[in-house]
């Protein structure tokens, strides 16, 4: 009788572990099933997020590239121009006359003789004609 006691109590605890064991198995199924589908459907989001991040990167990168040759180009160009402006002078027109005889007004041309058989007039011009200072000497 005492047994028959102790295998209904002990018999009714169990049937209730083994209900409670398969409730909270299911239940925890349950859980893990849908944080398996929400870090899926998280996977696939950073997934495709890559794939715009990567995009994203290389358009930035190649407008990156694009600026720095612009700015090399702006910097050459700049640069050449002060190299050239710097080996370039720029020279008042002068005119040569070489073995003829003239009659040169000594305040309107500067003479200038480099050696025995070479010699320059600098000739100047009058600014109300636009005339050269120089006569021809009379033969």
């Amino acid at each position: 009788m005492i047994e028959s006691v102790g295998t209904k109590f002990f018999k009714s605890i169990t049937e209730t572990a083994d209900d409670l064991g398969g409730r909270f198995e299911i239940a925890f199924t349950n859980f893990s099933n849908k944080i398996t589908e929400d870090a899926d459907v998280l996977a696939l989001e950073f997934i495709s997020l890559s794939t715009l991040i990567k995009i994203t990167l290389f358009i930035l990168i190649v407008l990156l590239l694009l600026i720095i040759f612009k700015y090399l180009t702006l910097g050459t160009l700049f640069l050449k121009k002060r190299w050239l402006r710097h080996h370039t002078q720029s020279s008042k027109t002068q005119f040569v006359i070489l073995a003829t005889p003239v009659k040169v007004e000594v305040d309107s041309a500067t003479f200038k003789k480099y050696d025995s058989i070479t010699a320059v007039v600098q000739l100047q011009t009058i600014s109300s004609d636009a005339q050269f200072l120089l006569k021809r000497l009379k033969e």
